[in-house]
């Protein structure tokens, strides 16, 4: 399973209520993001909500939204500063060889999501006759759990539970890959979009460790085909 990101990064979230901050910091891995969201008059009464991204120091990315006056600027700048605050877990499992077993996208990282991963993933994939997770009380609950429905329900046979730092380095390497692309966004917008959107990333990677056959196809094409 994955951890949640080092102290390391720095996040600094700033709100008013005509206008938004938000600073990503990571000197180890040379990542200094911002973005920034105010509320403007326009000539004609109305307003506009001004959005700005991009690497600290540059002038980055711009997209303006008009809106009919500064009340409904104000309330759409406060509805998308509640979804930045919000956090999702996302939930990997991968095997020996680094390939990927499953993944699931929760809004909390709690005993009910691990569990309900744990049971996806070996519905899917068969059972294990260990499972090594880091240090998450939650992660450990789930397993416990599932394991507890075994003993009465199934064969009785239990999953080893192992919880190493050490023998998690497996998953945390494979979900660099996965973190390269996603922390230079700051966020997602919805729910919905963030698990569509982690789904392609998380295919196409599945692509790239050749775990999808190629049939001559090349990765976009295969990618295209399971999109389709």
């Amino acid at each position: 399973m994955t951890k949640d990101a080092p102290h390391r990064e720095a996040t600094q979230f700033e709100i008013f209520p005509d206008r938004l901050h938000l600073r990503r910091s990571d000197p180890t891995r040379n990542l200094h993001r911002f973005y920034l969201m105010t509320v403007q008059r326009d000539l004609f009464g109305g307003a506009t909500l001004v959005r700005e991204w991009g690497r600290t120091g540059s002038r980055g990315k711009l997209r303006v939204e008009h809106l009919r006056d500064e009340g409904e600027a104000v309330d759409a700048l406060a509805d998308i500063a509640k979804i930045k605050r919000k956090r999702g877990y996302l939930y990997r499992a991968v095997d020996r060889d680094g390939r990927t077993l499953d993944f699931m996208l929760s809004a909390k990282r709690d005993k009910a999501a691990a569990r309900r991963f744990f049971k996806r993933a070996i519905s899917t994939n068969g059972t294990p006759d260990r499972v090594a997770i880091d240090k998450s009380g939650a992660n450990l609950a789930g397993l416990q759990a599932v394991n507890v429905i075994r003993k009465f329900t199934v064969s009785g046979r239990l999953i080893r539970i192992m919880q190493s730092k050490y023998l998690n380095n497996m998953v945390e390497q494979d979900h660099r890959f996965i973190k390269r692309i996603t922390r230079p966004t700051l966020g997602f917008k919805a729910f919905h979009s963030a698990a569509a959107t982690l789904a392609g990333i998380e295919t196409a990677h599945m692509i790239r460790k050749g775990q999808i056959a190629a049939n001559g196809k090349t990765g976009f094409q295969q990618f295209a085909s399971l999109a389709a």
